[in-house]
Formats: C-alpha cells, sequence, structure tokens
C-alpha cells in the first residue's frame, strides 16, 4: 500500500473525503513545511491542524468533514510524524499516550517575522470532545468575538452576559496587563473557541465595584469564571502564573479533558488491524494505490476571492438587498461537496469582476449551518441556491446557469444591462443587434432579441416584461418602440407582434422569428424560443448545450463526423444543415458531433453501435433508451453528398413515426462504485455514526436516500443495536442526521423515479435518464 495506512471500513470512507479535499488539507510531513504553511497564511488566516493515531478514524473522519465545510474561513492541514509537532502546546503528551491532538495555530494575528522570531503561529491545543458536533460548533466559535474590554466595550452588557460557554473574568489594571503579556496571551489564545474572556480594568471604578458586587476582594491581578453549573468562582491570588491559571480553569472551561471523554475512540490493536489489512489486500490494493498517490501528488490550493463575496446573515441581509441595484446571493451548505464547489468558482467570479470589469460588491454569499434562520425565513431547502436580487423588483430570480466562474460572470454582467431595454431609435435596434449597445455585450451572449408591437400596454407586452425578467440572465432583449416597429417589421420581415432573434455566430440561421399573432403566446413558448436563440440552429452538442437540448424532450438525430477529415465533414454537415431547413423534422433535435479518434463523440458512436462508419446518423430516443442508426453506402470520390440525404429524409420519417425497428436498445443500467470496498455511500450508511432519527424499537432504518449521487446502493437497509448506543455519542449522532435531513430537503417527494426535476438552483430543467449508455 503506497503511503496510506489501512485500518477499516472507516479508512476507505476518509480516502473518499480525502479526495474531496485535495487541496484544502495538505499532508504536512516535516517541520520545514509547517513552518512554510504558517509563513504563508501570516496576518491572513488561521490553520487547524491535527495528528490522527491513524487514517480512518473517527477523529480523522470528522477533521476532514469539518474542513469541508469552513474551509473558505480557516485553514487545515494534516501530519502523519510527530516530530512535525515538537514544541506546540502538549505535543508530548501526544506522543506519550499515542492519541490524536488538534491544534489551532491563530497565524492571522501575527507577521513573518514573529513568526522566525517564535518558531510558531501563537497556538493552543484543542481540548474538547472529538465529535462532528463539538468539532464544528469549536470552529465556528473561532470566527466569533471571544475577547472584550471593560469598560470600553461596556460595563453593565458585559458583566451582564450570559452565554453557555464559560465566561472568564480578567481583574487587572492597564500597568499590569502590558507587565503580564504571556498570561495575557495565554488567556487571549488558549481560550479562544471555548470561552469568553473579559478583561476588567480595575483602575475604572464602575469596573471595581461591580467586580465587587460579583465576589472578588482581590485587589488585582486575579481570574473568576462563571458557568451555568457551578456559578462564580475565584482562583487564588497565588496561582497568578500560567500554570496555576490553566490549573485553575481546566476544570471550568474543559470539564472533559482528561475524563477519558475527550479522549480518541478504541482502536483496534495493531495485530487486529494487520489481519484486517491482510484480509482485503487483494481487493482494495490497486484501488487504494490510486487514491493515495492522487492524495500525494495534488497541493493545496485555496479559495481565491471570497473577501470579495461578503457572507451575510440575517441582520444585514436585507439591508443589503435593499440598498444594491443588483445583488446576486449564494445560499450553501457547508457539508455539501456540489455547494462548495461553486463556492470556490463564486470567489473566482468575483475577482473576473473586480479585476476585469471594475465591479465590486454584486456577489455575496450565506452559509445555511450558520444562518440557518435566514434560509429558513428565505425557504431555502436546496444547495446550492443562487438568487438574483434587483431593486424596484416584486421579487426574486433564481439563477439556473452552470455552476462556474465564467457563467457567473456573464450573468452579473448581462443582469446590468437591465433587460428589457427600450429601443426608440432604428440606429439604436441596429446596434443592439450587433450586440454593441447600451455597452459591448459580444463576449456575454452570442443572440439579441427584439419584442415587437405595436401596442406597449397590450397583455403580450406584459408577458414579454415579465418572461425578461429571468431570461435576462441568459441574453440581452429589448423592446421596439411602436413608432418605428414598421420599420424593423420590414427589414426582417417579421409579424407583428413577434419575437425577432438574431444570432451572431450561427452561419446556418442567424435570424429567427417566433410568430405570436397566432399559436402559441405563453410565457413558455417565449422562453424556449429567447433560451434555443443563444444556440446554433444545428449546434454541435457537447457539455454545456446537452442539457437545453435534452429538456426540449425530443429525440436526438445526431451526424457522427470525423473532424480530421475536412471535405467529407464539410459536406456532410451540409447535406444534413439543408436536411435541418427544410422544416420537415420539426418534431427532432438534429446537431452532429466530432467522432474522430479518441473523442468524446467516437465513445458515445460505440455505444450506440457494434460496427461505426463514418459519417453516421444516429437517432436516440433517451426517454426509450432506444438507438436507431442509419449508415450511408460507402462513399466514393465523386460523390458530394456522403450521407445521402434523400434516404436518410425518408429513412428519418420513419423513424420518427414509430415506424422503424430499434437498432439497439440501451440496457437499463445502475451507477455504482468501481468496487466493493469503494461504495462509500453504503459505508456512509450503514456506519454508527450515521444513525438517523426515529430508530425502531427492533433497531432497523430505511436507508436514507442522497442528492447529487448516481449510485444506487441496492436498497439495503442499515441496522442498529439501541442498546448499543452510548449516551456521550449522542449529539455526535444528531449532528450527523441533522446533515442527512439537509440533503433530504433536496429532493421534492413529487419527485418521479426515472426522470428527476432539478430544484431551485440547479441549471438543468429536465434531468436525463440513467441508461447505461455514455452520457455528455
Amino acid at each position: 500500500m503506497s503511503g496510506v495506512q489501512l485500518q477499516c471500513v472507516g479508512c476507505s470512507d476518509s480516502h473518499l473525503q480525502s479526495l474531496l479535499l485535495l487541496h484544502e488539507v495538505p499532508i504536512v510531513q516535516s517541520r520545514l513545511e509547517l513552518q512554510e504553511l504558517e509563513l504563508s497564511l501570516a496576518g491572513r488566516r488561521d490553520l487547524l491542524i491535527i495528528h490522527p493515531q491513524a487514517v480512518g478514524t473517527p477523529e480523522h473522519r470528522i477533521f476532514l468533514e469539518v474542513a469541508h465545510a469552513y474551509q473558505d474561513r480557516i485553514s487545515f492541514a494534516l501530519t502523519m510524524d510527530l516530530r512535525t509537532l515538537v514544541g506546540l502546546q502538549d505535543s508530548e503528551a501526544i506522543a506519550a499516550d499515542s492519541t490524536y491532538g488538534l491544534w489551532v495555530m491563530f497565524c492571522s494575528q501575527v507577521n513573518k517575522d514573529d513568526i522566525m522570531e517564535d518558531g510558531y503561529c501563537p497556538h493552543t491545543m484543542y481540548r474538547g470532545r472529538p465529535t462532528l458536533y463539538d468539532i464544528a460548533e469549536f470552529v465556528k466559535k473561532l470566527g466569533e468575538k471571544s475577547v472584550f474590554h471593560a469598560p470600553e466595550d461596556g460595563t453593565n452588557s458585559l458583566f451582564g452576559l450570559t452565554s453557555v460557554d464559560p465566561i472568564v473574568y480578567v481583574y487587572i489594571n492597564s500597568e499590569e496587563e502590558q507587565e503580564n503579556t504571556e498570561i495575557v496571551n495565554v488567556l487571549r489564545y488558549d481560550l479562544q473557541g471555548a470561552a469568553k474572556v473579559i478583561f476588567v480594568n480595575m483602575e475604572d471604578a464602575e469596573c471595581q465595584s461591580i467586580a465587587r458586587q460579583q465576589g472578588f476582594k482581590g485587589e488585582g491581578p486575579g481570574i473568576g469564571v462563571e458557568t451555568l453549573d457551578e456559578g462564580m468562582k475565584f482562583s487564588d491570588p497565588k496561582e497568578w502564573t500560567v500554570s496555576g491559571l490553566r490549573k485553575f480553569l481546566l476544570p471550568y472551561v474543559f470539564p472533559d479533558w482528561g475524563s477519558g471523554k475527550s479522549s480518541t475512540s478504541s482502536l483496534a490493536t495493531p495485530d487486529s488491524i494487520k489481519k484486517s489489512i491482510d484480509s482485503l489486500i487483494d481487493q482494495v490494493e490497486t484501488q487504494d494505490d490510486q487514491v493515495a498517490s492522487a492524495v500525494y501528488r495534488l497541493r493545496q490550493k485555496e479559495m481565491a476571492g471570497l473577501e470579495l463575496v461578503p457572507e451575510l446573515l440575517k441582520d444585514n441581509f436585507y439591508k443589503n438587498v435593499r440598498r444594491s441595484a443588483l445583488l446576486i446571493v449564494l445560499f450553501y451548505e457547508p457539508f455539501d461537496h456540489v455547494s462548495m464547489a461553486f463556492l470556490r468558482d463564486f470567489g473566482l467570479a468575483a475577482q473576473i469582476l473586480a479585476k476585469n470589469f471594475s465591479t465590486v460588491d454584486i456577489l455575496a454569499r450565506v452559509n445555511c449551518f450558520d444562518a440557518t434562520d435566514l434560509c429558513s425565513a428565505e425557504n431555502v431547502t436546496t444547495y446550492p441556491t443562487t438568487r438574483i436580487y434587483q431593486q424596484n423588483t416584486r421579487s426574486h430570480e433564481v439563477y439556473r446557469g452552470p455552476l462556474d466562474a465564467l457563467a457567473v460572470t456573464k450573468t452579473a454582467k448581462l443582469m446590468q444591462l437591465n433587460s428589457p431595454k427600450q429601443l426608440t431609435r432604428e440606429e439604436e435596434v441596429n446596434k443592439f443587434i450587433e450586440g454593441h449597445h447600451p455597452t459591448d455585450f459580444t463576449k456575454l451572449t452570442p443572440s439579441s432579441v427584439l419584442f415587437l408591437a405595436r401596442d406597449s400596454t397590450s397583455d403580450l407586452t406584459a408577458v414579454f416584461k415579465e418572461v425578461s425578467r429571468s431570461m435576462a440572465q441568459v441574453t440581452a432583449l429589448a423592446v421596439v418602440h411602436s413608432s418605428i416597429v414598421h420599420k424593423i417589421e420590414e427589414k426582417y420581415e417579421a409579424p407583428v407582434p413577434s419575437l425577432v432573434a438574431y444570432n451572431r455566430e450561427d452561419k446556418v440561421k442567424p435570424v429567427r422569428i417566433l410568430d405570436l399573432t397566432q399559436g402559441d403566446k405563453t410565457a413558455g413558448s417565449m422562453t424556449s424560443f429567447i433560451r434555443a436563440s443563444t444556440i446554433a440552429f444545428v449546434p454541435e452538442l457537447d457539455e454545456k448545450n446537452f442539457p437545453h437540448l435534452y429538456a426540449r424532450h425530443q429525440p436526438m438525430t445526431i451526424l457522427f463526423v470525423d473532424g480530421s477529415d475536412v471535405k467529407t465533414k464539410e459536406a456532410a454537415l451540409a447535406s444534413f444543415t439543408s436536411l435541418a431547413m427544410s422544416n420537415q423534422f420539426s418534431a427532432t433535435v438534429l446537431c452532429w458531433m466530432d467522432a474522430q479518434v479518441k473523442s468524446l463523440g467516437l465513445q458515445i458512436l460505440s455505444e450506440y453501435t457494434w460496427t461505426a462508419q463514418i459519417p453516421m446518423v444516429s437517432v436516440v430516443k433517451h426517454r426509450h433508451g432506444q438507438v436507431f442508426n442509419f449508415k450511408p453506402d460507402p462513399l466514393n470520390d465523386e460523390q458530394k453528398d456522403p450521407i445521402q440525404s434523400d434516404k436518410l429524409s425518408s429513412w428519418l420519417l420513419k423513424v420518427l413515426s414509430g415506424k422503424a425497428i430499434p437498432s439497439k436498445i440501451l440496457e437499463q443500467g445502475k451507477w455504482g462504485p468501481p468496487g466493493p470496498y469503494y461504495n462509500f455511500l453504503e459505508f456512509q450508511q450503514t456506519n454508527t455514526f450515521n444513525k438517523p432519527p426515529g430508530i425502531h424499537k427492533d433497531g432497523a432504518a430505511p436507508m436514507t436516500e442522497t442528492t447529487n449521487t448516481s449510485f444506487d446502493d441496492g436498497g439495503s437497509t442499515a441496522s442498529f443495536d439501541e442498546g448499543e448506543e452510548e449516551e456521550e455519542d449522542l449529539m455526535e449522532s444528531e449532528a450527523r442526521s441533522m446533515l442527512l435531513e439537509l440533503h433530504n430537503q433536496h429532493k421534492s417527494p413529487q419527485e418521479p423515479k426515472l426522470q428527476a426535476t432539478a430544484g431551485d438552483g440547479m441549471s438543468v430543467t429536465d434531468a436525463p435518464p440513467q441508461h447505461g449508455h455514455t452520457e455528455l
């Protein structure tokens, strides 16, 4: 096994998490590497570093989950070498007891010179319980203010402070605070994330009076600690030393430390670990080596640009929405991998907008794990969800584009056009069609859409303006003033009312018209037409336009050509385009793919036929798994129509009318893991950590369905013995159950089994079924 120690099923689970966090949790292998990491974080971010007893332990997996959730605000690292940690607080105790160790290094509060002088960032050892709930809460509190000064930060408010965490009062005057920097730093750093610390200036008469009322009888310096269980306790003035104060505070601030509750869970003995590894070695060795190789090969890459994406809470969310002309808000769940991947791109989008367009304060984010009240009030149940807020509008719009930085950037700039524009002069119309009015938007969208109507107050105009609210994130739209409608009508030979779309990149059919004088005049027909205007009339099928083409609910007629044979490719495309322009085949989506050697097109074609002959045409009815193949006769040198359009036309009409026999039936397939020891979904749901709420008396619990995955676990159930569940693990189970419940909320109860409808915030309006063939 290359470099990674296997221990149990949990180890495989931790490998999956490690793969998801390759860039966020670097593996530090020496003291020098740790110092380099600290120096890179100086003045910017804090660091959380763990030394687990072994890969795959509960503490290791919990650490990775927390890193996944909080990677946008704090850095994380892992080391398996205790020599890397020599000099850290109580690191020698970790070595002696062979337990896990977790440290917070406050690198954001010092500069590089301080680190070089002291050898380390200021740091403290985590002394809480090693559970998901406790560690996640601890990391969350690291970002909160925990050190206060009275009377500077208030007097009555601070002494009346209530908290579930211990409150430590430091009775000291200004001169003593400056002289006792070592003790002050211990109180400042050791207690961060675990207690509130209030420095009480005993030179202030009011502070001195309240301190006396609390029961403090000394002149200072001194310490008092208030807890919900113990009330107010004061230290012995003789213990005003670093070791004395730590000894005094430990049982009040860290009551579980040393009791066994904060130590690691019991591990298998070395002999049992070796036997377990030996029994699985033949089946997991190859796959594990690939995982280990990937873990060590890749390096950390921090999320960039998030400083340009302010994090909103309920107290400032609505204020920011009201005062912003345009605000695009990402609602995300930090334990959802899709959310975190999109958050990274959201930061990159903010950087692009600031650097290339001098545009700031357009993007914002809401962490729904922290701001549960806000997300509940806004009815956000699907993650990630991105909403677009504009001034003077009744409601928000939902972003349904791709989850990447470039798409978000384009959407932000398109929304700033404030579509639909009102065009009052013919010159404005011409510039708008060319993509240069009111500003240059040619790089944002290939199309422009005009609405022609003689009555600007008609119901149809109102429908178009309503459609424009959502379609403004897709392309540029405008209303032509009634005084010049006749000129535009004549130029494009368009009826009135109608929609006129111009695609600047489409050489086949750049101008497209939706006649609104008859037939379907609904918002749905306008939306479909506007979205289609951004795609070529006979498009090359790729991963970007496939969701939109698939959502038309029509069979796909795909021409496969060899891109390396330019002459034949152009001839085949010319004939295929003529077929599309005949308007005989509006019931199918005509598109093409390059199927030259080692291309995706060839891989897909190989799933559709046993013997490929290029050029070739396939009709695919995805919902039925049916494929119909048309193979033209072999080419000769004088043949100018390589796909034999006449024969193809007759054959296509036969296929679309249901009179042809499929060439191949695609097998109803199930997506699954590459091997039995990589069925992480099953591991996750059968692991005792994942005990869901509502366990039956017999211990049986149904499998929890998780969204955003194609795995099928076979419908097996997880069993738990209620008697074996320790009381001390209750918070752990509840925390994990809460996360599973959040994931369950992603799926609508009306969702059909085979054809899933994408939720709020997703870009695909009708997700493809799971056939066992290669999908784009």
